[in-house]
């Protein structure tokens, strides 16, 4: 996030139980905003035209719920979204027992959006 908002001149909010105040060095410093706690929709008045969830997914017991409640969140605007996890194809299967393929996995729950999604890689 801090390297997004220095490149493209953004602010950014990071959402983590895990965050260190004062733990991003970056010049955009002034422009970030960490609150230690989990995502749930009480911060859904936070808006934005990205939502990006590294590493995230797999540590998320109720993930259908959770992807479910940014999709809420998201509305109907354009915001874009990425998500990455470590180890797709174990993902899918957690997410839904099988029921749901890698190509069809985050379109089922997100519905449409504004993007596409990709596996880049897969090992």
């Amino acid at each position: 996030m801090a390297l997004l908002c220095e490149l493209g001149g953004n602010c950014g909010v990071g959402i983590d139980p895990s965050s260190v105040s004062g733990g991003v060095q970056s010049k955009a410093a002034d422009k970030l905003t960490f609150i230690r706690d989990y995502y749930s929709e009480r911060y859904a008045e936070h808006h934005g035209d990205l939502i990006c969830c590294r590493h995230t997914l797999e540590h998320i017991h109720n993930t259908a719920e959770f992807i479910s409640s940014i999709r809420r969140a998201i509305g109907n605007s354009k915001t874009e979204t990425f998500f990455e996890v470590p180890d797709v194809p174990e993902f899918c299967v957690r997410l839904h027992s099988g029921i749901f393929t890698m190509n069809t996995a985050p379109t089922s729950i997100l519905g449409p959006l504004h993007g596409y999604f990709a596996t880049l890689d897969l090992r």
